[in-house]
């Protein structure tokens, strides 16, 4: 995901009950409900965008891009480049670690 990209992910939950522990009888059929709305958003952080020297874990998403064309701290990706996960990862931190990646479903 790039920066700039907002994803969100939510999921709407209704009635659930809400129980006293210590109810006296005719309290039992006087229900108290609930309604939940749960939203979970994420984003990309410019210094991780631009960041070009620190290991990448297996299952980190990476941007690929064609050897010469990169422009330091451009947040636009140079044409030809694309989206992969890291498949491999390393503890090494450099510019001229490799990695073996996989071809992300997401295209530039």
């Amino acid at each position: 995901m790039p920066p700039r990209v907002l994803d969100g992910d939510s999921d709407y939950s209704e009635n659930g009950p809400i129980a006293n522990a210590r109810e006296i009888q005719s309290e039992y059929w006087v229900m108290k409900t609930s309604t939940l709305f749960i939203s979970i958003w994420s984003f990309l952080l410019y210094s991780a965008w631009r960041d070009r020297r620190g290991a990448l874990a297996k299952g980190s998403a990476v941007t690929v891009e064609p050897e010469g064309e990169s422009v330091v701290g451009s947040l636009e990706p140079p044409m030809g480049s694309f989206y992969a996960e890291v498949e491999v990862g390393r503890a090494e931190e450099g510019e001229k670690v490799l990695y073996s990646v996989r071809l992300s479903l997401i295209h530039i």
